[in-house]
């Protein structure tokens, strides 16, 4: 409060989450739209070493088996672009654990 009163902010919270589904920290498309197992095991297995010129060819070959999946893609090409393979493994990791 008193940072707010010295510094003159006003704070604004936006709150997205509908009812029956949870907030995710990548901001990433529903479970549904994600790869079958055998893709998020590859980009798991390409996630844990590292490679990210592998990832984003995976991206593009994920968009190329089908439209639904161009959001995860998308999303995946953007981590790799920023070489964020700790939360493309998250990312993975989370897709795999929701399609148990």
């Amino acid at each position: 409060m008193l940072l707010e009163k010295q510094l003159g902010l006003e704070w604004e919270v936006e709150t997205q989450v509908e009812a029956g589904t949870h907030p995710s920290p990548f901001n990433l498309p529903p479970s549904d739209l994600a790869p079958p197992q055998e893709e998020l095991a590859i980009l798991l297995d390409l996630a844990q070493r590292g490679n990210i010129r592998a990832i984003r060819e995976r991206a593009d070959h994920l968009e190329k088996l089908g439209k639904q999946y161009a959001p995860f893609a998308g999303k995946l090409r953007e981590l790799a672009k920023d070489f964020e393979e700790r939360e493309i493994l998250a990312m993975v990791m989370q897709y795999m654990k929701d399609k148990q």
